[in-house]
């Protein structure tokens, strides 16, 4: 027998083998599929039973991410300001904030213009930070984060959604602007070309 063809097949099957490899993606699970279990997963409200169901491949009955992207994103905030700003503050600040709010902060600190955003978004401690700071840098990538946002986010994966290239472009030229003026990390630019047919 050809060695050589007897490894490529035991290793073949060994790499087959595994659920996460087997199992095709889709938007549900089949609900004609039948597979012999001895308890409904869904059947305790508690999670902590999860690694005591009667199967290898518990980690596939998730779909969703472990630990939420906003919450990372706030402790990241949190760390940029010094640990300064509380983890809900950023939540809030960077998650839930108006642009038009943002925008206000921004020419408040730049240009000594009146402030005016309501109480919630003045007594939040990131906005203290960047007005105690003047941190435009900070605060002029979170302006633009939001601005982006729209574009980078998809309501639906399995639909198309018709993008506005105009907008995109100058988003892009605006995003080349302020990277090159950047004295710390500029990422939000680099990812909007992506998205762009």
């Amino acid at each position: 027998m050809n060695w050589k063809l007897f490894i490529t097949a035991c290793v073949s099957s060994a790499l087959i083998s595994f659920p996460q490899n087997i199992i095709g993606c889709g938007g549900e699970t089949d609900p004609y599929d039948y597979y012999i279990s001895f308890f409904n997963q869904h059947i305790s409200a508690n999670k902590n039973f999860k690694p005591f169901y009667y199967t290898n491949a518990y980690f596939l009955y998730d779909s969703d991410e472990p630990t939420s992207v906003s919450d990372i994103l706030a402790k990241e905030w949190s760390t940029y300001c010094n640990n300064s700003v509380t983890e809900k503050d950023a939540y809030q600040f960077v998650n839930k904030y108006a642009l038009k709010d943002l925008t206000s902060l921004y020419y408040n600190i730049e240009k000594k213009a009146p402030l005016k955003i309501p109480d919630s978004v003045k007594r939040n401690s990131m906005t203290n930070y960047f007005i105690k700071t003047g941190d435009t840098e900070g605060l002029g990538y979170i302006m633009f984060a939001k601005q982006v946002e729209p574009f980078v986010y998809l309501e639906s994966e399995w639909d198309a959604e018709k993008r506005d290239i105009a907008k995109m472009t100058k988003l892009i030229k605006n995003g080349n602007q302020l990277y090159t003026a950047a004295k710390r990390y500029f990422q939000v630019k680099i990812r909007i070309p992506n998205f762009a047919p």
